[in-house]
C-alpha cells in the first residue's frame, strides 16, 4: 500500500469505512468484455475472465492453479475440478464450460505452457512465469469496468466470483444449487454473500423517488 494510501497513524485508507459488496458484471458486460478481447487478441485476460467466472472461486484459490490442475494427462481440458478452498477447507467442484474450454486451451497453446506451469501469469512472454498477485488481479477488473464505462472503484476480484451466482438467481436457479456451487455453509450465506436482499432494498427505494418530474 503507498504512502498516499496510509493515515499519518499507519492506518490503510479504508480503515473504519463501511465496505459493500462490490458490483459484479451483467450478462451484457460480460459479453461486451469477451468480445473486446477477442479483437485484441488477449488470450491470457480472456482465459483468466472466463476461468474466474466459471469457477467462481477466491483469488487465493484460482491464481494458484497450474495447468495440471486443469488437464489430463493426454492434455485434454476438465469439464470439472477438485478444489479444495485455502480460506475454509472446502471442496468445491467448479464445472468448466465449453466456451471456457476453449479459450484455456488457446491460451495454453499459445503461451507453451507446460504441465507444472501457472496458468495466469504477469509475464505473458514468459513460460514458466509467477501467477499474477490479486493486487494485479483487482487493478485488471477495475480497467475492464473503465472500458465498460464503469466506476472502477465498485469493482474488485468479489466482482467475478459474485457475477454468474447472480446471473443464475436472477435466472430463478435453485439457491441451495447455487450455494453448493460456492461450498457455503447457508443459503442464507450465499444470499448475503451475493447482496441479494441489498439489491431488492436498492431497487425498492429506487421506486420511490419523490423528486421525480420535478427538478431539471
Amino acid at each position: 500500500m503507498t504512502a498516499s494510501k496510509k493515515r499519518r497513524n499507519g492506518a490503510g485508507w479504508n480503515k473504519d469505512r463501511a465496505q459493500g459488496p462490490k458490483s459484479h458484471f451483467t450478462r451484457a458486460q460480460v459479453q461486451e468484455l469477451i468480445v473486446q478481447l477477442s479483437r485484441s487478441q488477449n488470450w491470457h485476460d480472456l482465459a483468466l475472465l472466463l476461468f474466474a467466472l466459471d469457477t467462481a472461486l477466491r483469488a487465493s484459490d484460482l491464481l494458484t492453479l497450474r495447468v495440471v490442475d486443469v488437464s489430463y494427462s493426454d492434455g485434454r481440458l476438465r469439464q470439472k475440478l477438485a478444489r479444495k478452498q485455502k480460506k475454509t477447507g472446502k471442496l468445491v467442484e467448479p464445472v468448466i464450460t465449453p466456451s471456457t474450454q476453449r479459450a484455456l486451451a488457446r491460451w495454453i497453446r499459445s503461451s507453451g505452457k507446460g504441465k507444472q506451469d501457472f496458468l495466469f501469469t504477469r509475464t505473458k512472454s514468459a513460460i514458466s512465469a509467477d501467477p499474477i498477485t490479486r493486487v494485479h488481479l483487482s487493478r485488471l477488473i477495475k480497467q475492464w469496468a473503465e472500458q465498460l464505462g464503469k466506476p472502477p472503484d465498485d469493482f474488485a476480484c468479489h466482482s467475478l466470483r459474485r457475477t454468474k451466482g447472480v446471473l443464475m438467481y436472477q435466472a430463478g436457479e435453485r439457491v441451495a444449487d447455487i450455494s453448493r456451487m460456492y461450498g457455503h455453509a447457508s443459503e442464507a450465506s450465499t444470499l448475503h454473500y451475493l447482496g441479494i436482499t441489498q439489491m431488492r432494498v436498492t431497487e425498492m427505494c429506487l421506486r420511490y423517488d419523490l423528486g421525480e418530474g420535478l427538478l431539471s
